[in-house]
């Protein structure tokens, strides 16, 4: 039994030996079998403690997964030190391409507004409103050129010129963007030239348009600032500086009769001086007279005889919605309930009741200032109560002017003084916030 015990002993000191001086002979082969063994660890552990793997809070030797995660690094820094100092450059492009924020894209290619409501929306735009006015003035001004002659034109054209130059030169000169085409500086010429007497001196007609595109206008901030009307303030400014020029009127169809222009009287002067009785006189009969006024075969301003052709163009300036009824309507229904009141109970009318509303209406600048004048967008009120009251305000004073004052008319004051009161009628005269209770 000693004998088989010793060899046994014998024996595993010898295998024991092998297994040493396999290790030092072949330490690969060891490392091969450490790994494998650690990497069974590594799988046995991720199956059973997955929090093991990351190690943290663990008083545990570090796992396998460490082992690995070293040796993933490893490789990677050989990698990076083998890249090449390009690919290194792309890789830091790269990662600060990742730091930048990208901004979305729009959708398509809309860009949207962001502004306070009401987001209201339509088809019309300033240069289509603007035009569509100025056609519809077109037919009282050809009425003017075949009433009063060719010189009619000459004025028109001299009033365009003025106002479409002016607006380009100046702004040309302030380096801002060019607007002539948005009609507005045609239509501000158009409705001066309409204003003005048939013979005045095209310069003066000139000047006229030049003050109110550039004095009205543009030193009021431009389109949509300023404050007073620039047609009529140019006309006001016309007859305070040349008075004589502003006030000589032409016969209708002299220039048929192949003389020099033969001047008469408006019918507003003629009732003013006390001579109407011969105006009504010159017709046979009253038929005669309301239709002499009513298709312009009287004196006046070339653009304000004819009221038949600026009805019509209200009219439709209304069925567009251009603009609203209630200011015509309110403005000529106060002159010609006025008109009543002064004339027939103040003081002694030759004409009847009807005649005088029909000739207060008619004979002067009150169609073409209540459709074309007084509705202007940007010098009359915001709410429909404020633009009531406005209207009423310039049909009280057109005729207090016109049977007080020292001027026949009163259309064109009555309107400015008006547009020096809109600021205060729209800061009085709100609309009710949505959502608010209304005491």
């Amino acid at each position: 039994m000693d004998n088989i015990n010793e060899a046994v002993s014998e024996k595993g000191k010898s295998l024991s030996g092998q297994s040493e001086v396999a290790g030092v002979n072949n330490p690969s082969a060891a490392d091969d079998d450490e790994n494998k063994g650690l990497v069974r660890k590594t799988e046995t552990e991720t199956e059973k403690e997955p929090e093991s793997i990351s190690g943290a809070g663990s008083d545990k030797d570090p796992s396998a997964a460490e082992v690995l995660t070293d040796k993933a690094d490893s490789e990677k820094d050989g990698e990076d030190k083998d890249a090449s100092p390009d690919s290194a450059e792309l890789k830091i492009e790269r990662r600060e391409a990742k730091k930048k924020v990208v901004p979305p894209k729009p959708i398509g290619e809309e860009k949207y507004t962001v502004t306070s409501s009401p987001h209201i929306f339509g088809n019309n735009t300033v240069s289509k409103i603007m035009w569509t006015v100025s056609a519809c003035l077109a037919p009282a001004g050809l009425a003017g050129i075949y009433i009063f002659g060719f010189s009619a034109f000459w004025v028109i054209l001299s009033c365009l010129a003025g106002a479409v130059l002016s607006e380009y030169v100046w702004q040309k000169l302030n380096k801002k963007p060019v607007t002539i085409r948005d009609g507005s500086a045609f239509l501000t010429g158009l409705l001066l030239a309409y204003n003005l007497p048939p013979g005045i001196p095209l310069w003066a007609a000139f000047l006229g348009s030049a003050f109110a595109v550039i004095i009205v206008k543009h030193l009021f901030g431009g389109l949509g600032n300023n404050i007073f009307n620039p047609a009529l303030a140019a006309r006001g400014f016309l007859l305070m500086s040349w008075p004589d020029a502003m006030t000589t009127w032409w016969k209708p169809f002299q220039y048929k009769l192949q003389t020099d222009a033969i001047t008469t009287a408006t019918p507003l002067a003629m009732m003013k001086s006390g001579h109407l009785q011969e105006f009504l006189d010159s017709f046979p009969t009253v038929g005669k007279m309301f239709s002499a006024l009513l298709w312009g075969s009287r004196g006046g301003c070339l653009g304000e005889t004819c009221s038949v052709f600026l009805i019509l163009g209200g009219i439709f300036l209304i069925y567009k919605k251009y603009i609203d009824w209630q200011i015509p309507a309110v403005f000529m229904g106060t002159v010609g309930i006025l008109s009543l009141v002064f004339y027939n109970i103040g003081m002694k009318s030759p004409m009847d009741p009807i005649s005088t509303l029909f000739f207060s209406l008619f004979s002067g600048g009150l169609v073409l200032g209540a459709f074309f004048m007084a509705t202007d967008y940007v010098t009359c009120p915001i709410t429909l109560r404020g633009r009531i009251i406005f209207a009423l305000g310039c049909g009280v004073l057109t005729a207090v002017i016109r049977r007080w004052g020292g001027l026949p008319e009163g259309v064109c004051y009555s309107i400015l003084i008006m547009n020096a009161f809109v600021p205060l009628i729209d800061s009085k005269i709100r609309t009710t916030v949505y959502g608010t209770s209304v005491e």
